[in-house]
């Protein structure tokens, strides 16, 4: 978000953004880190917990080259309707 200066790369809204992987959802993403820290239930874990895993899962973008784009959830839709 902070490359494409928090704007929708589509439609340059400035609000209610996400971003939009280009390989894997973000969910198959956090299900893979679930799994390497065999996590069963992630509301259970305590700060530093999520924290090793957010660290991971930014690991994880970087070494499998999972890019992202920062849409408005409007665009966001539409891409994953097409």
């Amino acid at each position: 978000m902070e490359r494409d200066r928090f704007t929708c790369q589509r439609c340059d809204k400035q609000n209610e953004l996400c971003v939009h992987h280009d390989k894997e959802r973000f969910a198959e993403i956090l299900h893979k880190a679930m799994q390497h820290f065999q996590v069963v239930d992630a509301t259970k874990l305590e700060f530093e917990q999520k924290q090793e895993m957010s660290f991971w899962v930014i690991d994880y973008h970087l070494d499998n080259k999972t890019l992202g784009v920062t849409l408005c959830v409007q665009c966001h839709d539409l891409a994953h309707s097409a």
